[in-house]
């Protein structure tokens, strides 16, 4: 029971710093009105990009890492006038949550084993190691999310802190989409039936703390930018343009597959061209983005000679601590092997790049992992019939144009998911939609 309140406390303080982190995000970058949840994922995207240009320099250590709980409580206690109790309210419910989520599992999570946990842990030890992929492959893999998790292992929490930003980050996700169905003033009907949609599917098929991985919160983001690109519809303005844009940009550090959602951001910019211009387009948010994917990119290529590893055309191999070119296409192609099922495949004597060459994959993807993938996606077909025949919804031009438009970009960005990473957790967000 004492290790049940324990981890409810130090939600409580990782919540209220993540929260009050954000409301300073939007206070410098925005200046408007936003929700709890929302302001909940500014503040995990203001940490994580400040513990990444730190650790350039510095350990996370559980020393430093103190800073980043008592600063932006000081934060919140001196500069925010806004309601403690609702603020709260939120906060303890969230932290409620995080202690039954935590506490109803004991699954063994072997990517986090494998070098989500090890990366976290050389984070807390050592500033930036070049060439840190020659110690394992997978460290080229890092999602921006472990370093959100590193700075929460402090000298108050201990190294229990690490356990909760993935709670907070996915309650924060669900909670936007909660947020729109409860919203009763001046709430478009599509908004409300997607949300009710993504939730669903969320609480569904992505309810479980073991199963978190970073591709799960890359999709469910992904999801949440749909929305935001539908309401660029209803209502354009680049403040919310740039908004899509970081979303686009925090998922893409994620993990790194999620490059191809840019098609999002700039489908709408060439949508209303006409009424952007340059000097409005590089606002504040818009550069913080950009610098944020190049210090990301910059890190990339310091700990793997690429900066978008393993893609072999973005790879510089000149360094002594570069990896080799023949080693790092090794490695692609072995990751894209292993999302097109080859584990699985009948015939043994074929190699890895004989397997993902001519479709020769197809046949064992088909019978083992896409039944996996309908298993998952066919609940879709109760959550929509439920609200064909309790909610009667009929779409404007808008909202029809919206949905036509967005079918072609869902269906390439589902193409270019099976074309080359035909794994659920991959494509699930673009499967959804």
């Amino acid at each position: 029971m004492l290790g049940y309140f324990s981890i409810f406390v130090i939600s409580v303080f990782s919540c209220l710093s993540i929260f009050s982190s954000g409301k300073f995000f939007n206070k410098v970058f925005f200046n408007d009105q936003k929700n709890f949840f929302e302001l909940i994922i500014f503040g995990i995207i203001f940490l994580s990009f400040l513990a990444l240009i730190i650790n350039f320099f510095f350990s996370l250590n559980p020393f430093l890492n103190i800073l980043f709980i008592i600063l932006p409580i000081l934060y919140y206690l001196i500069f925010e006038n806004s309601s403690y109790k609702d603020d709260f309210i939120k906060i303890f419910a969230i932290s409620i949550l995080t202690v039954i989520l935590i506490s109803l599992e004991n699954t063994n999570r072997p990517d986090a084993g494998l070098y989500h946990l090890p990366f976290i842990n050389i984070l807390n030890e050592s500033n930036l190691i070049v060439g840190i992929t020659n110690l394992h492959f997978r460290f080229g893999h890092i999602s921006i999310l472990q370093y959100i998790s590193a700075i929460f292992n402090n000298h108050f929490f201990g190294s229990n802190g690490i356990l909760i930003p993935p709670s907070i980050i996915f309650l924060s996700l669900t909670g936007y989409f909660f947020q729109n169905l409860i919203k009763k003033k001046n709430t478009d009907n599509l908004i409300q039936v997607l949300s009710f949609i993504f939730l669903s599917y969320c609480l569904i098929n992505m309810n479980r703390y073991s199963s978190w991985g970073n591709d799960d919160f890359a999709s469910i983001l992904f999801l949440i930018c749909i929305i935001e690109a539908y309401k660029l519809y209803l209502n354009f303005n680049l403040k919310d343009l740039s908004k899509l844009s970081l979303f686009c940009s925090f998922a893409f550090l994620i993990k790194t597959f999620f490059i191809i959602i840019f098609i999002i951001p700039f489908f709408i910019l060439i949508k209303y061209y006409k009424k952007i211009s340059l000097s409005k387009f590089l606002n504040s948010i818009n550069i913080f983005s950009f610098f944020f994917i190049c210090i990301w990119l910059l890190k990339n290529y310091l700990n793997s000679s690429c900066f978008l590893f393993p893609i072999e055309f973005t790879c510089l191999y000149n360094n002594d601590w570069s990896m080799t070119k023949v080693a790092v296409n090794n490695i692609s192609n072995i990751s894209e092997a292993w999302a097109k099922d080859f584990p699985n495949h009948d015939n043994k004597n074929i190699g890895f790049n004989n397997y993902i060459s001519d479709f020769n994959w197809i046949s064992s993807w088909l019978y083992n992992h896409f039944t996996v993938i309908l298993k998952n996606i066919l609940i879709l077909i109760p959550i929509i019939l439920i609200i064909n025949i309790f909610v009667k919804i009929k779409f404007s031009k808008i909202q029809n144009n919206f949905i036509k438009e967005f079918l072609i970009v869902s269906f390439l960005l589902c193409l270019i998911w099976f074309l080359k990473f035909p794994l659920l957790r991959f494509g699930e967000g673009f499967l959804v939609t």
